[in-house]
């Protein structure tokens, strides 16, 4: 026999099921925050800074989850707002790196996003995730401002 619980049951479960999860909703909230062009501040690598003349040119467009990088190629963003720190998985779609996968940490604070990657200038054997932010043996630390779109 079919009661009035079972059903308020079943449509309690199949609106969660149709429903978008509250985590999926704060990583696109959180990915929509990183979109724009973006110049560097700075990049250091294994530890050795890269000079202020050439970063300064560098740029980066962030739209829709997708990175591009002129001259290198797209790579597709994932954020995990949840983590501390965030975490911000990117994956190489184009060009020599195309499929490459890299697990970042990231920080965005106004318009200033600082993101440690887990490899330097040689490639690394050890791919983890960084757990906090520096730029020193194996890892890269890169810092960024948001510009108006060029």
């Amino acid at each position: 026999m079919i009661t009035r619980r079972s059903v308020c049951l079943a449509v309690v479960f199949l609106t969660a099921l149709a429903m978008p999860s509250l985590a999926d909703e704060a990583a696109d909230k959180e990915a929509r925050r990183l979109d724009g062009t973006w110049k560097f501040l700075s990049l250091e690598s294994d530890g050795d800074k890269a000079p202020e003349e050439v970063i300064h040119k560098w740029r980066w467009v962030i739209r829709d989850k997708v990175l591009t990088i002129p001259g290198e190629g797209k790579s597709s963003l994932e954020v995990d707002p949840s983590k501390t720190p965030k975490a911000l998985d990117m994956k190489s779609l184009e060009g020599k790196s195309k499929g490459k996968s890299f697990q970042c940490i990231y920080k965005l604070e106004k318009d200033r996003l600082t993101i440690c990657f887990p490899e330097g200038k040689q490639d690394s054997s050890d791919k983890a995730r960084p757990k906090e932010f520096d730029g020193g043996p194996g890892k890269s630390l890169i810092v960024l401002e948001r510009i108006e779109d060029e």
